[in-house]
């Protein structure tokens, strides 16, 4: 407890301000100098009853007094001050705007797209023949017309030449399909009682799948029974030889497992592609 000029202040109260520490010293300091203050004052008061004569160093009394007096002032007040505590800093919160929902319209109506396909949306153009070609009929299911890109198509055909090599047959079940025809599906699926809801799960929702590209084909047959078959572990093995991936392979984070789902990337440069 030490006294100020409105009364005590209790140094032992639990101080919230970042700056205790200083605090504190400051305030013992202050506290030394109102007590010279005091003593000055009292000094001249005795010499003043006695009507002694001035000392030498009245003068410089007088001079100490006036440069303390303005300090003697804000002391007192900082000791008032200082006795009431500050209120807690308040935390301040970022406010982050909200993302836009992503939507897609099927039938006039839209739908918002699930959490796994968020961010995933492509920016392909709609393609037509040419730059489009046919992957040749003896390479499809059904001997039927499929069509991608001229550099996936030509490398598509250079991997099924060696894996026919190595006594493995590779049939294509699926390759371009634009905007349209992705829409199609959903519309044709649900006119038959499926919820977009329970398709989406599956199947790439409009403008978000990778056959926009060109350079995606679905190896027959185009479901779970793939990936038990010859064709899928020589893929595995020999795939990237020629540029072709698995897009959605097994355990990954987002999205079901699609063995029979492989795009082609151009292997430029890394010198790999088997002529």
């Amino acid at each position: 407890m030490i006294r100020s000029g409105y009364g005590l202040v209790n140094r032992k109260k639990k101080c919230t301000q970042p700056v205790c520490d200083e605090w504190i010293r400051f305030e013992r300091y202050a506290h030394k100098q109102k007590n010279g203050i005091w003593a000055m004052i009292e000094d001249l008061s005795h010499r003043k009853r006695q009507q002694a004569p001035p000392h030498n160093n009245t003068k410089k009394t007088m001079i100490n007094l006036c440069r303390f007096i303005p300090l003697f002032f804000c002391i007192v007040s900082v000791g008032c001050v200082s006795a009431t505590p500050s209120p807690a800093p308040v935390e301040s919160r970022s406010i982050e705007a909200s993302a836009p929902e992503e939507t897609v319209t099927i039938g006039g109506t839209s739908y918002p797209v699930p959490e796994a396909w968020i961010g995933q949306k492509l920016d392909a153009p709609p393609l037509k023949t040419p730059p489009l070609v046919q992957i040749p009929q003896a390479l499809t299911k059904d001997q039927s017309n499929i069509y991608i890109l001229r550099e996936a198509r030509d490398a598509l055909v250079l991997m099924a030449d060696a894996a026919q090599k190595d006594g493995v047959s590779l049939r294509v079940d699926s390759g371009y399909r634009s905007l349209w025809y992705q829409r199609k599906i959903f519309i044709n699926l649900m006119k038959k009682g499926r919820s977009f809801e329970d398709l989406v799960r599956y199947v790439a929702p409009p403008g978000y799948s990778e056959h926009m590209l060109g350079t995606v084909v679905d190896f027959s047959p185009g479901n779970w029974r793939f990936a038990k078959t010859p064709a899928y572990a020589w893929l595995r093995k020999h795939g990237g030889e020629y540029g072709f991936s698995e897009t959605y392979p097994e355990n990954n984070r987002r999205h079901p497992w699609e063995s029979w789902h492989w795009r082609y990337r151009n292997p430029a440069g890394s010198g790999t592609m088997k002529q």
